[in-house]
């Protein structure tokens, strides 16, 4: 079993943007140590936590607000901005299973790493 799930993949060519579900807490009550938002930068080949600030759901749209930037989307697009350089990224939306073997690796060496800091 791996030790998360990946909830929402967002994708393009430079960069994805996911939401993760930490499997090893499964008795954690508390969502901030159970879910995060990360953001792969393929170029870099790094992966890094979004601070998550706030979210909002509406019937047709949805957002979440971080300190690094904003994720808004829909059921047919998404659109990411890093507040460093304002710059709006087109992202597809992904199917959880479609994330790649190397970014799936990333992501369970990040909860590894997490789990062993007690993040």
């Amino acid at each position: 079993m791996k030790n998360f799930e990946i909830l929402y993949f967002f994708d393009c060519a430079n960069l994805s943007v996911l939401e993760i579900k930490k499997n090893s807490l499964e008795t954690e009550s508390d969502p901030v140590k159970r879910f995060f938002w990360l953001v792969f930068d393929k170029a870099e080949n790094s992966l890094k936590k979004l601070d998550f600030v706030s979210m909002i759901r509406l019937p047709e749209l949805e957002k979440r607000e971080f300190i690094q930037g904003s994720l808004t989307f829909d059921s047919q697009r998404a659109f990411f901005i890093f507040k460093s350089s304002l710059i709006k990224i087109e992202l597809d939306i992904l199917q959880p299973h479609e994330a790649s073997e190397k970014l799936n690796k990333e992501i369970s060496d990040y909860i590894k790493e997490a789990d062993q800091q007690r993040i």
